[in-house]
């Protein structure tokens, strides 16, 4: 998504996981693809409310090759 300069989108050295555990909802940092996907079947199959799946955003690099014109 590019959206700069949108308020409330950038949140540097803010800890998410840890606000959402201090109002109570269930959070985890995820940091790979697998793990990911452990942490998304493990909240849809809770059946105790909201769920917090912290996804570190990462810059890639397409090549023209593969369709893309640049960074996303």
């Amino acid at each position: 998504m590019d959206a700069p300069d949108t308020p409330g989108l950038d949140l540097p050295g803010m800890d998410v996981v840890g606000l959402a555990t201090s109002y109570g909802v269930p959070a985890v940092r995820v940091d790979s693809l697998s793990s990911f996907g452990t942490e998304l079947r493990r909240a849809l199959a809770a059946d105790d409310g909201p769920r917090l799946i912290e996804v570190p955003e990462r810059r890639i690099r397409l090549s023209r090759h593969d369709g893309g014109s640049g960074t996303r």
